[in-house]
């Protein structure tokens, strides 16, 4: 898979029509059946345990209180309770075997909707191995992951080299056990690459559009790179530096942390100003009363988590790879698109051509309808410069701006005397090189 699918796709406006009302109903019939029996499960399990520890603590009582009491004997309470134990741990077992069958029948009804022709459109085995094995090794399973390697026949994923690791460890420590130093290590050894990342945040847009329009002379514009429809995203060394910052004034207090703020946070008051303004706005309140007001996203685990997300996806930037796992998006999208699929089916089998007919699109490089997949994705893609639509021969491109045309329509727009490009809808001037292909 293309590192450029996943990171920076600008969403193509489209208005995709609503998915067919019988298989959407069908489809969450069954997960709603699921849930309900999951949730008789979990309550008759709470019930086992309330029982189970009020056994165990009568039975304790007991024994203390008569320590020459024969041994299988007890009190009328702790026999009570061993009686109510017995009827919870029957009715669990009951509602876990009520719960098996409607797995059981709820896969069958699942493959009844998929259809057979979807099933049996053939799949690219070599790439579903190295999906799963791109999943393990983001995963840190390396065991698993040598094993389905070496049963699959197929190389190690990029995902799997030394500085992907690196950073994955430091984001789990981040996330898991609130532990900066693995964070703070990658990222002070990779301060220039990260650096160099474009900014992804829309104030940076905005900011880089007026440089390139106040100062057309230089021949260089700031990088940018932005994806629509998304919150306003924090490189991960301003996280990790603010974790810091946020630590050394527990320590140290206000004094400690302006320092490392002057060191390490100077370089982000231009285009994330509101966040470094939080940060030495906190500085007001004491650490124990951040919890509460204006300044609790800087206590809980909020900006940990962040943190973690930023430095997983700034370390797939770095490695080229798609910042969002590969096998995940397609079994989301794959959930998306199901009903459609159904439905198309179901209208070829009642439209008397028989099952065969059903067989042949599933077979074919393009399905016969456009399956839009949430506000992320799209199946086809019109320039809305030349009107025409993207092929093989011309690709949807995605221009440093955010903007998106074919690139036919990208090579014949005019060059300014200095040999940039101009974007046909806001002032960013750009490079031929500058523009990323969008995977369709």
């Amino acid at each position: 898979m293309p590192a450029a699918m996943e990171e920076e796709r600008q969403p193509l406006p489209s208005h995709p029509p609503p998915a067919p009302p019988v298989a959407v109903n069908a489809w969450t019939s069954c997960t709603l059946s699921l849930n309900k029996e999951c949730e008789r499960v979990m309550k008759k399990q709470k019930v086992f345990h309330a029982a189970a520890s009020s056994f165990l603590t009568s039975s304790q009582t007991f024994s203390q209180e008569n320590p020459s009491a024969p041994h299988g004997g007890g009190a009328s309470a702790a026999q009570s309770s061993a009686s109510a134990v017995k009827t919870a741990f029957k009715e669990l077992s009951a509602c876990v075997g009520k719960l098996g069958k409607a797995i059981e029948k709820e896969t069958q009804a699942s493959e009844e909707l998929v259809g057979a022709s979807v099933n049996d459109a053939p799949v690219d085995a070599k790439l579903l191995d190295e999906l799963i094995a791109d999943h393990l090794a983001r995963e840190g399973l390396h065991a698993t992951l040598k094993a389905h390697v070496g049963a699959s026949n197929i190389t190690m994923p990029a995902s799997s080299s030394e500085d992907v690791q690196q950073a994955l460890q430091a984001a789990r420590a981040l996330r898991n056990h609130h532990d900066l130093k693995p964070a703070l290590a990658y990222i002070n050894s990779h301060a220039e690459e990260l650096a160099k990342l474009p900014d992804l945040s829309p104030s940076a847009r905005i900011a880089a559009a007026a440089e390139a329009t106040c100062a057309p002379e230089n021949p260089v514009p700031p990088p940018l790179l932005v994806r629509a429809g998304d919150q306003p995203l924090r490189p991960a060394t301003l996280l990790v530096h603010s974790l810091a910052f946020l630590e050394a004034a527990r320590e140290g207090g206000a004094p400690s942390a302006i320092i490392y703020a002057r060191k390490h946070l100077a370089a982000f008051t231009r285009i994330h100003t509101k966040d470094v303004q939080k940060l030495m706005g906190s500085l007001l309140v004491a650490p124990s009363a951040w919890a509460s007001g204006p300044y609790a996203s800087l206590a809980g685990d909020t900006l940990w988590c962040a943190a973690a997300d930023a430095l997983e996806t700034d370390a797939m930037r770095l490695a080229g790879l798609p910042t969002r796992e590969p096998l995940a998006t397609t079994f989301h999208a794959g959930m998306e698109v199901m009903p459609t699929l159904h439905k198309l089916s179901a209208v070829l089998s009642r439209s008397g051509v028989g099952a065969s007919a059903g067989q042949s699109w599933a077979a074919r490089p393009t399905l016969p309808v456009a399956l839009e997949v949430s506000e992320t994705f799209a199946s086809t893609f019109t320039c809305p410069v030349s009107r025409e639509r993207a092929s093989a021969d011309n690709e949807p491109t995605l221009l440093p701006c955010g903007h998106a045309l074919c690139e036919k329509s990208v090579r014949r727009l005019g060059r300014p005397p200095h040999g940039r490009m101009k974007c046909p809808y806001c002032p960013a001037q750009f490079n031929m090189s500058d523009c990323m292909r969008i995977v369709l």
